[in-house]
C-alpha cells in the first residue's frame, strides 16, 4: 500500500513539474513570493500550490540566480518536502532553466527524491521551515559549520540542485519536443 501510494505521489509530481515547465496553466496561476536571499540566489515560494501537513508540508520554491551557471542556467524550479519534527529537508522534483523565473524550455529535469538534508538555524530554509510548520521549542536547529557540510541557502556549496545532478543524482536533460 505504502509503495503504491509512493508511485501515485512520483507520477503526480513528475506530471506537475512537466506541466510547469512546458507552460501549462494549473488551476492557480502560480504565486511566487521571495522568501530570502544569499550570495547565489533570491529565493521563492509558490503560495498558491502549498502541500500543508503537519508533519511533512510540500512547497514549490523557484530559485532565481544572481549569475547564471556555465550551462546557462539562470534558475530553477523545485519542489521540496520538509520534516517539521526532524528540521531536515529533501528535494522531491526540480527543473533548470535558462531565463530568469523558471521561464523558458528547461534545460534539466530531476524527479528523482533526494536524500533528507539538515536545515541549519539562521538560514533560507529555517525561515521556510517556520513558515510551513510553525515555531517550536522541540524542534532543535543544528548550528551553521557544525561539520555536517554546506547546506543549500546558507553556505557556497549549492544544494545540489546543478544543472547536471539534483540532490547527488543525475537529472536528465529536457526533452526536446
Amino acid at each position: 500500500m505504502v509503495m503504491k501510494c509512493s508511485r501515485l505521489i512520483h507520477a503526480a509530481v513528475t506530471l506537475t513539474l512537466a506541466a510547469l515547465s512546458l507552460g501549462v496553466r494549473a488551476e492557480k496561476p502560480s504565486n511566487w513570493e521571495a522568501v530570502g536571499d544569499n550570495h547565489t540566489a533570491v529565493i521563492y515560494l509558490d503560495l498558491n500550490r502549498i502541500r500543508e501537513s503537519v508533519i511533512y508540508p510540500r512547497v514549490w520554491q523557484l530559485h532565481d540566480l544572481s549569475e547564471p551557471t556555465s550551462s546557462g542556467v539562470h534558475s530553477r524550479k523545485v519542489f521540496v518536502e520538509y520534516d517539521c519534527k526532524g528540521a531536515k529537508r529533501r528535494t522531491i522534483a526540480s527543473s533548470s532553466h535558462p531565463e530568469a523565473m523558471g521561464k523558458g524550455r528547461p534545460k534539466f529535469v530531476s524527479t528523482r527524491e533526494g536524500p533528507w538534508q539538515v536545515v541549519y538555524a539562521d538560514t533560507v530554509d529555517e525561515d521556510i521551515l517556520v513558515r510551513l510548520c510553525g515555531h517550536s521549542n522541540k524542534r532543535k536547529m543544528t548550528a551553521k559549520g557544525g561539520g555536517h557540510g554546506a547546506e543549500g541557502h546558507g553556505e557556497a556549496k549549492a544544494e545540489g540542485h546543478g544543472e547536471a545532478k539534483a540532490e547527488g543524482h543525475e537529472a536528465a536533460p529536457a526533452a526536446s519536443h
